[in-house]
Parts: C-alpha cells; sequence; structure tokens
C-alpha cells in the first residue's frame, strides 16, 4: 500500500537521486497525472487518481497530454529550469513538499515549492513561496466549506490536521492502531506477529529503518499488497528499490484490470458470434430436413408416368393409385403444362433439391465446424490467467477473422502451458489453441501419453512418458486433469487417452484440432483438492 512509511522511503530515494538536479520538463499525461524529469532516466511521476494515488520515480518515457491543463501550463512556465533543493514529508503525512531554486522572468531568483498531498480523493498539488504562502494550486477549498484545511491564493498553506496522535511519540499498544497517524488496518495486516507486540512508537521507528521492499503476492503469485519490509510467514517477491517496487505494484494492478476489460470485450464478441451461428445451424438443419424430404418429388414424377395415358391431358390436379404406399394419393399440377411436362417438372425440383442437399450439408459442416471453434476459444478464454493469456486469445480472434489486425507483430512473450508434477512424472496442460498444439505435435517422444475430454471443449493433457512406464494412478491423474480442464470441470465425464503418435491434425482446421485412434476412455472427474496440490510453478 501507498501509505506515509512507504512515501517516507520514497523521498529518501529521491533526496539521495536527484538533489541538485535542475528540471528540464514537466509533462502532464493527464489531468490527474504529472511527471517531473531532471533527467532521462530520473523522473519523478505523481499520480492523484482517487482509485491509484501514489507517486514514484521512473525512467520510462510518457506522452504529454493533447489537451495540458492551465494548472500544468503553470507549472510549466514556472518551475522548468529550476534546481531541486530539497524533498521533505511534511507532519509524517501523505505529504511531499519539493524545495526548488527558480527564476522569474527578470532572471531574478525565487524560491518556490510544490507541496504533493497524496490523499485519494482528497490529492492536491499546490505552490507556494518560501514561506508557504499560496500561490497557485489544482483544486481550490470551496468558500462555504468549513474545512480546517484551506486552500486559497494569499493564504498560508497549513499541514492538514489528522486528529490522532503522532505516530512517532505514541505509548499507544498495537491493538489502539487507529488512534495514531499511519496505521492502518492493511497495515497492521501485513506486519510480523513479533513486531505487533511493541509500541506504536517502537513500530514506527521499526518501519522507518526497513528497506526489504517486498510485493506480496498469493498462491498465484499475483500481487495484492505491496510495502518497504518483508513478512517471511507471507509469500512475497523482493525488489531492490521502492520506486522499482511501487511501479511493478502498478504495473501488475494495471495489466490486471486491462485483462478484466479485455476478457469482457472477448467474451461479448464469441457469445455474439455463437448467437449468430447456431441461429444459422438452426436455419441449415430445417433446410436439410426440407431437401431430404424431396423424395416425394421423385416419387410424384414416377406415378405421373406410369398413368399417363389414364389421365387427361391438362389438369390442375390429379387422384392417382400411390404404388410405392398402396393408397390413393393427389397430386398438384400445373394446368399450362400437360401431364407429361409436370412429371418432368417434378424431376427437375428434385435434382435441384439434392444438389441443395449437398450444398447445404458442406455449409452446415462448416457452421458446425465454426461453432465447435468458438466453443474451444470460449472456454480457452474462461481460464486465462494473465495479460500474455489474453493478448493469445485476441491473436486467435484475429487468425478467425472476428477481430481485425493491427498489423504489429506482438511483443509478449508467449504465456507456458500449466505443469505438474505428480507421482515422478510431469504433466503439461494447454491453456490455448497455440499451447495445445505445442504441446501435442512438439514433443520429444511420440509416445507419451496424450488425454482429451471426449467430445467437448477442453485443454490438451500430455503426460511426458511412456505408457509401459506409467502406473494406474498416474494415468488417472492425467484423466482428473483432462476432465477439470474442459467445458465440463465440475462433473465426472468421459476423457479419451491414446499416444501421441495417434493424434492427427485436421487438414485444413483451425489450430489445435485433432483426430485420434487407438484410444481407451475413462470415467472420471476432477477437482481442486487433486489438482492443484501438485501444480509446478
Amino acid at each position: 500500500m501507498f501509505d506515509t512509511f512507504v512515501l517516507h522511503a520514497l523521498i529518501d530515494e529521491i533526496n539521495k537521486n536527484v538533489l541538485s538536479y535542475r528540471l528540464q520538463r514537466i509533462i502532464s499525461p493527464g489531468p490527474m497525472s504529472l511527471i517531473l524529469r531532471f533527467r532521462k532516466d530520473l523522473q519523478i511521476f505523481f499520480s492523484l487518481d482517487p482509485s491509484r494515488c501514489y507517486a514514484t520515480m521512473i525512467s520510462s518515457e510518457q506522452k504529454e497530454s493533447d489537451s495540458p491543463t492551465p494548472f500544468s501550463q503553470y507549472l510549466k512556465k514556472n518551475f522548468q529550469g529550476a534546481r531541486l533543493l530539497g524533498v521533505r514529508q511534511r507532519a509524517l503525512d501523505r505529504v511531499m513538499e519539493l524545495h526548488f531554486l527558480a527564476s522569474t522572468p527578470t532572471m531574478d531568483r525565487v524560491e518556490l515549492k510544490l507541496i504533493i498531498e497524496l490523499m485519494g480523493r482528497h490529492s492536491n498539488i499546490i505552490v507556494t513561496d518560501a514561506q508557504d504562502m499560496i500561490l497557485q494550486a489544482l483544486r481550490y477549498t470551496p468558500h462555504l466549506s468549513e474545512s480546517p484545511h484551506i486552500v486559497r491564493i494569499g493564504r498560508q498553506y497549513i499541514d492538514m490536521p489528522t486528529g490522532k496522535e503522532n505516530p512517532l511519540t505514541s505509548e499507544l499498544p498495537s491493538s489502539r492502531y487507529k488512534e495514531v497517524g499511519g496505521f492502518t488496518p492493511k497495515l497492521m495486516r501485513l506486519l510480523p506477529e513479533r513486531i505487533k507486540e511493541q509500541s506504536l512508537s517502537e513500530i514506527t521507528n521499526w518501519l522507518l529503518t526497513q528497506h526489504d521492499y517486498a510485493l506480496y503476492v498469493d498462491e498465484d503469485e499475483k500481487a495484492y499488497d505491496f510495502h518497504r519490509f518483508s513478512n517471511d510467514s507471507i509469500q512475497y517477491i523482493s525488489y531492490p528499490t521502492i520506486s522499482s517496487l511501487i511501479e511493478a505494484y502498478y504495473q501488475a494492478l494495471s495489466r490486471r484490470e486491462s485483462s478484466g476489460a479485455y476478457k469482457r470485450r472477448f467474451e461479448q464478441i464469441i457469445n455474439t458470434r455463437l448467437e449468430r451461428v447456431e441461429r444459422k445451424l438452426q436455419k441449415q438443419r430445417q433446410e436439410l430436413d426440407q431437401a431430404k424430404d424431396a423424395h416425394h418429388l421423385k416419387e410424384a414424377g414416377d406415378i405421373l408416368f406410369a398413368h399417363l395415358y389414364s389421365l387427361p391431358k391438362r389438369a390442375a390436379s390429379v387422384e392417382v393409385h400411390d404404388f410405392y404406399h398402396d393408397r390413393m394419393r393427389v397430386i398438384e399440377l400445373n394446368e399450362k403444362f400437360t401431364i407429361s411436362q409436370n412429371a418432368q417438372r417434378y424431376y427437375k425440383n428434385y435434382e435441384k433439391a439434392q444438389r441443395a442437399n449437398k450444398i447445404i450439408e458442406s455449409q452446415l459442416k462448416k457452421s458446425q465446424e465454426e461453432h465447435e471453434r468458438l466453443e474451444q476459444l470460449r472456454y480457452e478464454l474462461s481460464i486465462t490467467e494473465g495479460f500474455s493469456d489474453i493478448r493469445e486469445i485476441e491473436q486467435a480472434l484475429v487468425a478467425e477473422g472476428y477481430l481485425p489486425g493491427t498489423g504489429k507483430k506482438s511483443s509478449q512473450a508467449p504465456s507456458k502451458p500449466r505443469k505438474f508434477l505428480y507421482d515422478g512424472v510431469t504433466y503439461l496442460v494447454g491453456k490455448n489453441a497455440s499451447q495445445n498444439n505445442d504441446i501435442t505435435f512438439r514433443q520429444p517422444q511420440r509416445d507419451f501419453l496424450w488425454f482429451h475430454a471426449k467430445g467437448i471443449p477442453g485443454s490438451h493433457v500430455v503426460l511426458q512418458e511412456t505408457e509401459d512406464k506409467v502406473t494406474d494412478d498416474q494415468l488417472l491423474f492425467g484423466a482428473k486433469l483432462a476432465a477439470y480442464f474442459s467445458k465440463e470441470p465440475k462433473n465426472k465425464i468421459e476423457v479419451d487417452v491414446t499416444q501421441l503418435k495417434y493424434v492427427k491434425k485436421i487438414r485444413g482446421s483451425s489450430l489445435g484440432k485433432v483426430t485420434y485412434t487407438n484410444y481407451r476412455t475413462i470415467v472420471t472427474q476432477g477437482s481442486e483438492e487433486d489438482i492443484f496440490l501438485h501444480e509446478k510453478k
């Protein structure tokens, strides 16, 4: 979390790296963000977005907003070229003060302060002179407000009151942390138990000496918090600097949010296309039923020719004996044509229906294949875990023509299949069509075992061992993996298992689509308790 103590560490880092540098450029990427560039590799980034309010040092290039705000224009006019004299934290709060020595248009030297309040929805940027007199601000206090923290031009800047005890001097126990500034429930949950046994002033002094920058991750190695200290009872990843830690956390957060947005978009594309294909399938099946029912047209022609000389030359309809079904039948005719010509018309309509039958069967096959591919894509999207997985789904949608291509090659490293280790053998589980293709057709031995849920979308599973060496338990675990990583993970289903050499690509079909022979079927069900205990990260 970006709190008082993390800001304290960041200010130390800025003072060590940026002090005495001149401010080359001020960049405003958006209305709620600001970058102070001292050198290409020395930049301070501020985000005042209430959902992610933080500051950090960055080295990556950022673009200027197309419509800079008047406040950012004011900062550029008054601060660009100024020398940084010092950075400090005000009142051990989430407030950073940057002290500059600037020049006026008449080349007079003037000291200016840039005060950054990183307070969530109350965040602000305030410009003051050396005596803390407010000169300009991003936000001003409304005139009818009764706030004790007034921000208006010409007033003295006064630190925001917290109504809490000073964390440096408080002797309260950790159980009363809510009464002391800087302490939050999230911080208390991260603190090691042995540290929480001390008073809050002792905890504060301990925190201010910590430099083990830790990104806390869950069992799936997804970042959920960070701080300047580590806790060995919680899983974490160490970073060399506080800035690299802050940047890693918020980049992971952005990727996760971006992945969620992409995932929802792709779900909508796939579901919309599936609905269209299902409507098309229904119509094609009806047309096929009608085309297959065309035998009665040929029968009508046969019956008319058989009774040709006993019927009138022209009629609107005739009732004749149907020798196919041994009953009387009424056959509709066109009076413009003779009986012989009507019979020929029935034959022609029959031949037309037969040709249509072949066309509809071909179209129906294509629609069924598209439906299967879309169902597989929907399954693959449901098991995506990270941004690289989402990108690979996007590439598949582009390849299938459901999304327009950008013409650019992805710089994203390809994701890797899941790996499981059970009873001494390794299993690979594909998360998408590309991975399914790779683990199935790029194995060093073609007598490894291959598993797939029968007749439904699912992942390819490869057991990297030959059949003569596997035990029944190892075989069953492979089937459980294929059952769990399928469209029906909660049901007991049939899983086919064969050797890789009996699995073949279907020519002209989409990536990952295969046919196989020489298989046997195992009925089983996978569960999280059985599966994820053996996943190898």
